[in-house]
């Protein structure tokens, strides 16, 4: 069958009589009806879109049949004791002392409801928004459409996400705040001054919701020096981060004396170090009021870093700050691999099968069933509680015997019985991270940095290490100066995924697959060729042995 093009190309361009003479093509009459209106284009679009991106539609409708079922299931939001606390702020317009002021402006913006329907609402739809930005930056950096949704469907389906996002908490406002500003430095090959300046105002702002984002200021400092940024976007990235915070710790300073984010630092520390710290070896390197600090209660609070934090019997309320913070450094200084065993062990909880699959979690931490959904509740102060009422202001919560209906039953089943992350998966993306950097050194070697660089995969590396050392950080921050908590590894459901698929992208865009699988198992067959060379070494010299 001849190709269209070539048969359209030999037909006559004008129509003829039966005599055979031409006829002059009359021209088309221009129409008379309008195109289609900007609206129904964009339905039209609306409608398309699924079909194109099958897989992210249906994560996306199942992690919105989720967070209806829990806004029906569970009420307007759950209560925790931090609630109480940022309301309270929110109502009299300035920073409290413990946390910075970051959710009680956003709190604020709610205000005129009257109700926090809108509050909760507003976190889940934030959630969302989050599983598709991670699909856009991956589909915009080049990666297939499964590789996309595979890296957005743990904030989009993870249990503890949901609870968090029900939370009257600033955990889910700070992972949305986190993920634009790593966005907006990622989504082009170069930073530009303008995106970098918005970048900096998200971060700075997720500093100012929770100040374990203060590390993310200096690795996104550290991305634009190595992906070689210009010295204006350099410039316009360090202004948008740190003026913000400078104002800030000024008006902190009118209010509470200190030029700080919060006055609570010294607390916090010293509950951390309580976990490990050896009184009886330490005595003799401190000063009286440090001794006082180093008191064992004789319950089963012991090593629970909260009783230190916040019990009226824990000493830290009756000595003077500057001796808490020698105190606390000096137990790190004394006992550094202690401290450090400490703050990995409980890091690698997050990456645990262990912790996912059985909830067996670090010593002296809060309970795992504060952040899972309960279809009875028995232990008001290890369980969600839901508001008292969905009026807006700084009120309690209520303890229900039961949960009503089968909503809460089947979201707790889905929590429990596979509806998390596993820990294992996320292991596998900080690998994949950590063989994408270190995988272009040994090509260099080769002689290939040439086709690297001209393939993309350097770019990408970066990409990956910053959100992947982000989410690293995050946590290590986190359990290094607090505890661990389930809650603070929510955020890394935003940056570790996506460190992934970007890191598989620059293996695929710098290794060929048998290369790739070459790297990861030269070590092991050198290896395993060692112990074959010692061992027949060894068997000849038993067999000469044996002949003498």
């Amino acid at each position: 069958m001849p190709d269209t093009d070539t048969v359209s190309s030999t037909r006559p361009s004008a129509a003829t009589t039966q005599s055979g003479d031409r006829v002059k093509p009359t021209s088309p009459r221009p129409s008379t009806a309008r195109g289609p209106s900007r609206l129904r284009r964009a339905v039209s679009y609306l409608i398309a879109t699924p079909r194109s991106h099958v897989a992210m539609s249906i994560v996306l409708g199942i992690g919105i049949a989720l967070r209806a079922a829990t806004l029906v299931g569970y009420g307007p939001a759950f209560y925790f004791s931090d609630t109480r606390g940022y309301f309270e702020y929110a109502n009299l317009g300035y920073p409290q002392a413990i946390r910075p002021y970051g959710y009680s402006e956003f709190l604020n913006l709610f205000r005129w409801t009257g109700s926090i329907w809108p509050v909760s609402i507003t976190q889940h739809l934030l959630g969302l928004v989050c599983a598709v930005a991670i699909y856009a930056l991956i589909r915009r950096k080049g990666g297939a459409r499964w590789l996309a949704t595979v890296a957005a469907a743990p904030v989009a389906l993870d249990g503890f996400e949901l609870v968090v996002e029900h939370y009257l908490l600033a955990d889910g406002l700070f992972s949305v705040l986190v993920l634009g500003g790593m966005v907006c430095l990622l989504w082009n090959k170069k930073v530009s001054a303008p995106l970098a300046v918005v970048a900096g105002l998200l971060l700075s702002a997720a500093v100012l919701t929770r100040t374990v984002g203060l590390p993310l200021l200096i690795l996104a400092g550290l991305y634009l020096l190595v992906t070689r940024a210009n010295r204006q976007t350099i410039v316009a990235l360090a202004m948008a981060m740190v003026l913000p915070i400078v104002g800030y710790t000024a008006w902190f300073h009118h209010h509470h004396g200190q030029f700080t984010l919060s006055t609570w630092q010294d607390r916090w520390m010293y509950g951390r170090v309580m976990s490990i710290a050896d009184c009886p070896s330490l005595r003799s390197h401190l000063n009286p009021p440090e001794k006082l600090l180093c008191f064992r209660p004789e319950t089963e609070n012991d090593y629970f870093v909260d009783y230190y934090v916040w019990s009226t019997k824990s000493p830290v309320s009756k000595v003077p700050k500057r001796y808490v913070y020698t105190f606390s450094a000096k137990v790190v200084l004394q006992q550094p691999w202690d401290y450090s065993a400490l703050v990995a062990r409980e890091t690698w909880a997050f990456f645990s099968p262990n912790f996912y699959l059985f909830r067996n979690q670090p010593l002296g931490t809060t309970s795992p069933s504060l952040w899972e959904f309960q279809k009875t509740t028995h232990i008001p102060l290890n369980e969600p509680s839901p508001v008292a009422t969905s009026e807006f202001g700084d009120h309690r919560g209520a303890q229900p015997d039961v949960w009503p209906g089968f909503i809460p039953t089947a979201l707790h089943d889905y929590q429990r019985f596979g509806g998390v992350t596993p820990g294992p998966f996320l292991a596998l993306c900080l690998f994949l991270v950590l063989l994408a950097v270190s995988a272009p050194l040994g090509l260099r070697r080769a002689g290939n940095a040439r086709r690297v660089r001209a393939d993309g995969g350097w770019p990408l590396r970066w990409d990956a290490l910053l959100l992947g050392a982000s989410g690293l950080a995050l946590l290590v921050m986190a359990i290094a100066t607090s505890q661990f908590d389930i809650r603070y590894g929510v955020p890394i459901l935003v940056l570790i995924p996506p460190a992934g698929a970007l890191a598989w992208m620059s293996l695929r865009n710098t290794v060929p697959s048998m290369q790739l699988w070459g790297l990861l198992t030269e070590k092991l067959s050198r290896r395993l060729s060692g112990r074959h060379k010692s061992g027949h070494s060894s068997s000849n010299a038993e067999s000469e042995t044996a002949r003498a």
